[in-house]
């Protein structure tokens, strides 16, 4: 729900009351589309104004830190340099309802004591900062628009400037207010009530739906707004006024009445919303409104004024893009890492399969040399009796007539040697991808249950430990493909062998070049209703870490069977572990899994999944694995459905 004008209208009174004859003394441009004036008024600290579009939503709001956007200003953000600082901040005021808000100023010396205007405009997505001179022509835009891109106005340098095409919508300072309730939509305007109506009829035929009474003919007041005042009357935005109950007339008419005298008294109330945002369903501040409007897919909080309330959701929309383009970017790149490894184990998979035929080169071997008095030389082929089958069948061998029948021989059983040798190194790298993809799958994990920008910190040491490992590998060659050429590790010096031949391998395993396994941010930490600690693994170096380094080995290790997903401990402190805490720290195993994923995909909520659980002692690291990466036995499973944990998640210490 963009800034409307209604809210437009009181946010610019607030400010004008709290910066009137602020000093100028700074203009930084954070980004292409936003402005701060750093400011010093008359009554309080400096501060800051943030004037702008965050995303597609328009910016107007006080920062609560100073930030910068460095010393190479754009184009834009240097011509306000050149008149604003030293200048005294005259007016802020909101034009007509409508989503114009203009800044008036008086620019220091040289340039006079004449004021200048700054346009702050943000009408649908269009979002534009224009500069105008005393005369009112434009000196700059921060867009600039021209006949090609609109017929109704051009925002171009020395061009005179030109408020928005008006659509006529009645203010609602006009509206007068009305002790019975009228009978016909139209009424509502009272002696308005003509042009409410002319306005109706230039935009559509018949009837408006109550929304469309409030956004068609009320200036400044938006879809959501319309929406909310239809909700708080208990009416569905699309009904029509003539087919009203006289009861629902009536509470229509004093949502209306409340709304229109709250306007001309100034009484607002300054509410922030709060939505729940994918994929965490956490309710998180998306915007603010003048008015508390109730309506059910959002949640409202109280706060003193417009301008708290614009600074909240302004930092918790800049806080949410944020994380959003830092979780798509670490999405992108873990999706990247998981197509290389499936591309690498395709691969091996159509090797593996040329050579599992490496017996049938050693029995045509065999055989040539069985038939060594039956085959000519510079045949193209011999048919000779195979003697590994019973009973013996004839069987046609390739050879090669420029070879001697020994020479084809031994061609055959190179052939096999080098596919044994090769199926050999393939099932070790099949192991090692599939080790890699399950690795990269944990991590995919973690990152569709993030919820905050401490979660993508944790993978992001994933991602840092395994490009450290990587480089290790590349550094002592383990990762070579197969047939490529080894390494040489001493050029120039064929054949020379010392008896530490190895000392790169072990040199990568000392602990003075291992990569650092520490993990940087702490587990999640849940209380379940018997007062027992429950802790959550966020990726793979916290699992390790938790199950490794915190647990005890009375603890009980829980994990979503055969499937990527969190390490969870209960702390038992020596003591049994109710079955009802299991069942909790069941469910939250299966929240932080691959299963609710899955689950979001296709809408399963409710549904049964199966989750391993042991004492600690009984999960061990295979030799040489990756941080995370466990086998378990002597184990127990229990069947939760995949829910939400409705436990309280513990304050971080």
């Amino acid at each position: 729900m963009p800034l409307d004008g209604l809210t437009a209208h009181f946010l610019a009174e607030e400010l004008n009351r709290r910066l009137k004859d602020s000093r100028i003394f700074r203009i930084d441009q954070i980004d292409r589309q936003e402005i701060v004036l750093s400011l010093n008024p008359l009554r309080g600290a400096t501060t800051e104004l943030r004037i702008g579009s965050s995303g597609d939503q328009p910016e107007l709001s006080l920062l609560s830190e100073r930030q910068s956007g460095g010393g190479n200003l754009p184009r834009f953000g240097q011509l306000l340099r050149k008149y604003m600082p030293g200048g005294r901040l005259y007016s802020i005021r909101a034009v007509n309802f409508d989503r114009v808000i203009k800044i008036d100023f008086l620019p220091a010396d040289p340039w006079g004591y004449r004021p200048m205007t700054l346009y702050f405009e943000f009408i649908g997505r269009y979002i534009n900062l224009i500069l105008v001179n005393p005369e009112g022509r434009i000196i700059d835009a921060l867009n600039h628009i021209d006949n090609t891109q609109s017929r109704l106005r051009e925002v171009l340098p020395a061009r005179p400037y030109q408020f928005p095409p008006s659509t006529g919508q009645i203010m609602p300072t006009e509206v007068s207010l009305l002790s019975e309730v009228p009978l016909k939509w139209a009424d509502l305007f009272a002696k308005t009530a003509p042009r409410a109506r002319e306005l109706v009829a230039a935009r559509m035929n018949g009837e408006p739906t109550l929304s469309e009474i409030v956004t068609i003919c009320l200036a400044g007041c938006s879809p959501f707004a319309a929406r909310g005042l239809c909700h708080r009357a208990g009416l569905n935005g699309s009904e029509l006024y003539s087919r009203l109950s006289p009861t629902a007339r009536e509470r229509f008419h004093d949502s209306w009445h409340r709304l229109i005298f709250a306007v001309q008294s100034g009484q607002t109330e300054p509410t922030i919303y709060l939505q729940s945002r994918p994929p965490t369903g956490q309710y998180i501040p998306v915007d603010f409104h003048a008015f508390n409007w109730p309506l059910p897919q959002y949640e409202t909080q109280s706060v003193a004024d417009l301008t708290t309330a614009a600074a909240v959701a302004s930092e918790a929309r800049r806080s949410h893009n944020i994380w959003s383009a830092r979780h798509r970017r670490l999405k992108k790149e873990v999706d990247s890492l998981i197509k290389q490894v499936e591309r690498r184990l395709s691969r091996y998979a159509a090797d593996l399969s040329a050579a599992e035929d490496f017996e049938q080169d050693k029995c045509y071997g065999d055989l040539i040399l069985a038939n060594l008095h039956s085959i000519e030389p510079g045949q193209n082929s011999a048919v000779v009796k195979d003697y590994y089958r019973d009973p013996p069948v004839s069987t046609e061998i390739s050879l090669a007539p420029e070879l001697s029948v020994t020479a084809n021989a031994r061609r055959y059983y190179r052939s096999y040697t080098r596919k044994k040798n090769r199926r050999e190194i393939l099932v070790d790298f099949v192991k090692a991808g599939q080790v890699e993809l399950e690795w990269l799958q944990n991590i995919k994990t973690a990152l569709d249950n993030s919820r905050n920008h401490d979660d993508l910190a944790a993978i992001e040491e994933d991602l840092r430990y395994a490009d450290q490992i990587a480089s290790e590998q590349r550094r002592v060659g383990q990762d070579r493909e197969p047939d490529s050429p080894a390494p040489r590790q001493y050029p120039g010096m064929a054949g020379r062998r010392k008896k530490n031949s190895n000392k790169y391998r072990l040199a990568a395993k000392s602990k003075k070049n291992r990569p650092n396994a520490e993990p940087q941010s702490q587990p999640l930490e849940f209380t379940s209703k018997d007062g027992l600690t429950i802790l959550v693994g966020r990726n793979n170096l916290q699992n390790e870490h938790l199950t490794f380094h915190i647990a005890h080995k009375d603890d009980i290790w829980l994990h979503i069977s055969r499937q990527p997903g969190s390490h969870v401990i209960i702390r038992s402190a020596g003591q049994p572990v109710p079955q009802s805490t299991i069942v909790e720290a069941a469910q939250i195993a299966a929240w932080y899994s691959s299963a609710r994923t899955a689950a979001t995909t296709v809408g399963e909520y409710g549904g049964s999944v199966s989750v391993d659980f042991c004492p600690v002692n009984r999960v061990k690291k295979p030799r040489g694995a990756r941080p995370g990466m466990v086998n378990y036995f002597d184990y127990q499973t229990i069947v939760v459905r995949m829910e939400e944990p409705v436990l309280p998640e513990a304050e971080p210490s």
